[in-house]
């Protein structure tokens, strides 16, 4: 059954005895859906379309003959996916259509692969979802009728309409607000590969901008900073997606770890908030934005928006150069995955990469006495042939090369 996205309004569809598929995966590509009781996919059912050459679609729902069967009609939420970004993205976009009816009608079924994430548990709460009203499906499941309403928003396909953002304001106008107006949303007490975050932190606490570590917070606490603030700032990725929970015309800064995600930035202008998007980082070599690593720095770029802004500035610039050894360091370590450095290896300057092992990395270690820094680096480096020989002849330690199987 085809499905055309509609331009000016959402609608929805109702399949009788219809499927509710759990994650699916094909191809190395994830996806979930819902399928006629014959085993025919219903496009509007996919989280995640088919888009230029990439193709999300599932080619056989592998429908069992023993599915439990349930007697009521459900309302399909989608595919819940294990990551608060995504969750915001793509997750939430059937949830207008829950609340735009009588909630107290229907259930709402949501396909996951584990158990739902403690944030989940709580936005659906802030929703006033009673949690008997939520159904988990994690194999194949038939129900008398499944409605499928269409998604408020395409991450993929830069689409995002007026009703994705019902869900947040309901919820946002259900907590109470902080009097803080400037919040700096951090990663450094996160596990993440940004280098040298500090220095901006340092940077907007000078402005008066408080520091919040949002993995430590319950998402209530945390909405209770988002809804009244007038600027939020952070690095891209994640952490600026819950401008969706802010006031309109608040002002957010978005610091770029690598290129812009300009998909993301669709849902920022539904919001009407003010948007710098603004270079950040200094990285000297081409990373995969999911991996990094990340070297962060006041670039020219952002020291003229902290101008613009009026923003105090140190008098002291940060020297982000000592910062290359860490940067190197985790650049080999991440990229030894064979199938990390096939997406970048092509953007890779091989010349530029050995000048900076031999300024950045080989001063610092030609007299380390700890061999697992060593053979850390003979396993990272010698998986590219072009520093084998080099890191070989100055360690003289070919039997741990073997021994290493590097």
């Amino acid at each position: 059954m085809t499905f055309e996205y509609q331009k000016d309004t959402l609608t929805s569809i109702s399949i009788q005895n219809g499927i509710i598929l759990p994650e699916m995966h094909e191809n190395n590509i994830s996806n979930s859906c819902v399928c006629t009781h014959d085993g025919k996919i219903i496009d509007i059912s996919y989280t995640r379309t088919s888009f230029d050459n990439n193709d999300f679609s599932i080619r056989n729902p592998n429908i069992p003959s023993n599915m439990p069967f349930i007697n009521e009609t459900v309302i399909y939420g989608g595919w819940l996916m294990s990551h608060y970004g995504h969750f915001i993205l793509e997750g939430t976009t059937r949830l207008y259509y829950y609340l735009k009816n009588n909630p107290q009608d229907y259930k709402i079924a949501f396909s996951i692969l584990n158990k739902p994430a403690q944030y989940m548990v709580d936005f659906f709460n802030l929703l006033d979802i009673d949690k008997k009203n939520i159904i988990y499906i994690n194999k194949h499941t038939q129900f008398k009728e499944v409605i499928i309403p269409e998604m408020s928003a395409m991450y993929l396909k830069y689409i995002v309409k007026n009703e994705y953002l019902y869900p947040f304001e309901y919820v946002a106008n259900k907590v109470q607000a902080k009097n803080t107006k400037k919040i700096y949303l951090s990663r450094t007490n996160f596990n993440d590969s940004s280098i040298n975050e500090e220095e901006l932190e340092k940077i907007f606490k000078l402005n008066d901008f408080k520091i919040l570590h949002p993995e430590k917070m319950s998402l209530e606490e945390q909405i209770s900073y988002y809804k009244n603030c007038t600027y939020m700032a952070a690095l891209n990725g994640t952490l600026p997606l819950n401008a969706v929970f802010c006031k309109n015309n608040a002002t957010i800064i978005q610091l770029e770890r690598s290129g812009r995600n300009l998909q993301q930035e669709e849902y920022f202008k539904k919001k009407d908030t003010i948007l710098y998007t603004i270079n950040a980082n200094v990285n000297p070599l081409p990373v995969l934005h999911t991996v990094g690593p990340f070297l962060i720095t006041t670039t020219n770029d952002l020291r003229k928006l902290f101008n613009k802004l009026e923003f105090k500035l140190p008098d002291k610039k940060i020297n982000y150069r000592k910062y290359y050894f860490d940067f190197i360091v985790n650049w080999l370590s991440a990229y030894s995955d064979k199938q990390k450095y096939s997406y970048i290896k092509d953007d890779v300057d091989t010349d530029k990469l050995n000048q900076l092992i031999v300024k950045f990395i080989y001063p610092k270690i030609k007299n380390i006495k700890y061999k697992q820094l060593i053979y850390f680096l003979l396993k990272t480096l010698c998986c590219i042939p072009k520093y084998r020989k080099y890191f070989r002849k100055r360690y003289r330690i070919y039997k741990t090369v073997k021994r290493l199987e590097v």
